[in-house]
């Protein structure tokens, strides 16, 4: 037995060692290009930043060392991450390290959960918190490990946000009383690496947590996207939009308890109505121009990195597609001072696609 303990510690110990070997160089800055851009116009008094909140390294079961693991998100685009290894908070320091050199904002996570169930993930706690019988927690008191309600509420004492993760046991009442509580704040939509198993349902081709979506609207709760990574990721990733007020922790961290989040995933957008109208407002001017022969043309513009798809009332019967930072002229014969358009990869339900009266403006 003690021989067994000497050589797990030494693989912990050696892991630990490769991890704190992938800090960078002295460097002030790296630079790192990036594969997929990311930039969304301001939306009022707030930036949109993509965040991933649930991802492994080598501290646990991933396959990237921490300073890897960060690297990657910075070509995938992100702004804001959270390493969330299962029971240990040990990338923490060097992900903090590698990310203030690539203009990344990382909270502290974790992956934790009840023993045999739920999985959670814990972000943006302190350093105060120190995890007990992680993903081993008793669903009843005076139980061989914590109790799973002391845990939760000692992770909020330490200033965490707590999401559940993929439902892969449903809505039990562990997770139900921490909605109840207001421990529980926020909610997997997407998770990455699932794929078709752990309770997803196949929506228009995408599988996801549509019951998720419906859930958080029902129980006023943060929507998530998140990978999950393990390997390295594809080139189109699960994003959380947030909607922040500054680019800092304090920031992020205010956004995603006001609920301003949007989650992007598979070419589609889920949110709350009121963040999705602000949002398109923001990214896409629409008017009207007359071109060679008195031709009238519906002008389109997306000033964002989302392709979007839209069925313009009067104008288009099929779904019109107006790429990433690109605009589109679509012949019209309207000459009204505004247009309804359905925007069919943007929901606010999982039946409901959002719906905007635009004003237009008058062009050469």
């Amino acid at each position: 037995m003690r021989r067994c303990f000497r050589i797990l510690w030494l693989l912990i110990f050696a892991i630990s060692l490769a991890d704190s070997y992938s800090r960078p160089g002295q460097s002030a800055e790296v630079n790192l290009p990036v594969i997929r851009p990311t930039e969304f116009p301001k939306v009022g008094k707030f930036e949109v930043l993509c965040g991933d909140f649930h991802m492994h390294t080598v501290n646990s079961d991933g396959r990237l060392t921490t300073r890897e693991r960060v690297e990657e998100c910075a070509r995938m685009g992100y702004h804001i991450i959270a390493i969330t290894d299962h029971r240990t908070t040990r990338g923490y320091t060097i992900a903090k390290h590698v990310s203030e050199q690539l203009g990344l904002i990382v909270l502290r996570g974790i992956e934790t959960g009840i023993k045999g169930a739920e999985h959670i993930n814990a972000i943006g706690f302190s350093g105060q918190y120190e995890p007990t019988d992680s993903h081993s927690w008793a669903e009843v008191p005076n139980a061989d490990t914590v109790y799973y309600r002391d845990e939760l509420r000692e992770i909020t004492d330490c200033g965490g946000f707590v999401i559940y993760n993929h439902l892969h046991v449903g809505f039990r009442e562990p997770v139900e009383w921490g909605v109840r509580e207001g421990i529980i704040q926020g909610i997997e939509v997407k998770n990455d690496v699932v794929g078709e198993g752990w309770n997803t349902i196949a929506w228009n081709g995408r599988h996801c947590y549509p019951d998720a979506f419906d859930y958080a609207l029902k129980h006023n709760l943060t929507i998530f996207a998140n990978t999950d990574a393990h390997v390295q990721r594809n080139a189109n990733p699960a994003v959380t939009l947030v909607f922040t007020e500054a680019r800092t922790p304090e920031a992020v961290m205010e956004a995603l308890r006001a609920r301003r989040t949007v989650a992007w995933f598979d070419g589609v957008l889920w949110g709350r109505k009121e963040i999705l109208t602000d949002l398109i407002r923001a990214c896409v001017n629409v008017s009207l121009s007359k071109g060679k022969e008195g031709k009238t043309f519906l002008n389109i513009e997306n000033q964002s990195p989302v392709a979007f798809t839209a069925v313009i009332d009067g104008v288009s019967a099929e779904p019109v597609e107006i790429p990433a930072y690109q605009a589109i002229p679509i012949p019209t014969n309207t000459d009204g001072n505004t247009v309804r358009i359905r925007w069919t990869n943007i929901w606010i339900n999982p039946t409901e696609n959002l719906e905007i009266t635009h004003p237009l403006a008058k062009s050469r």
